[in-house]
């Protein structure tokens, strides 16, 4: 539509242009139409990013690039009554990404609040070594050891890295409960 647009703009152009080098409109004029030319390239520009900031917001939430759409045949039908709709904004995007998010909380909890175990290592080594200045000179080294780590100060460093990752479910938790709060405001 912008294009076809600036095509009308180009045009006006060349026509204003013609007229002013007959005398018929005033250098004003011109000058006029030349800055609607510009405006007009100015939003085109600004569509073509708009466009871009879309595709790729769209690409985000679905994982799919807009240049694979299919065209729907038929749109889906909207349920009857009102606990259908709401029962169906239970698998809302969105929902089901905060979802996921407190998931991953979870678990980041779960992994942060090892950090406050001791833990227990087994390492071993083997070698082999041969000197060939001397004849007969090799040597076989092995070596096989524990190391335990107890986690006893850490300036509160892992406590308060607990408290965060705690912090953090509880923030996944209250985006879930605004987002189900927002849908069934928006169905109703």
């Amino acid at each position: 539509l912008r294009q076809k647009t600036m095509a009308n703009l180009q045009r006006s152009l060349y026509e204003s242009k013609r007229r002013f080098d007959v005398g018929m409109i005033t250098r004003a004029d011109l000058a006029q139409v030349l800055a609607q030319v510009a405006q007009g390239q100015a939003d085109i520009t600004q569509a073509q990013s708009n466009l871009t900031v879309s595709e790729a917001q769209f690409y985000q939430v679905t994982g799919i690039t807009p240049d694979n759409l299919v065209p729907i045949n038929q749109l889906p039908t909207i349920p009857a009554n009102l606990d259908e709709i709401l029962a169906q904004t239970k698998n809302h995007p969105a929902l089901m990404r905060a979802k996921y998010e407190k998931q991953a909380a979870e678990k980041q909890y779960a992994l942060t609040k090892r950090e406050l175990w001791p833990t227990v290592m087994l390492t071993s080594r083997a070698g082999k070594q041969d000197e060939a200045s001397y004849i007969g000179s090799e040597s076989n080294n092995y070596m096989v050891g524990v190391q335990l780590n107890v986690p006893l100060y850490d300036d509160g460093l892992n406590r308060a890295n607990v408290k965060k990752a705690q912090a953090d479910i509880d923030l996944a938790a209250q985006k879930i409960r605004s987002l189900e709060l927002d849908l069934n405001k928006r169905t109703r």
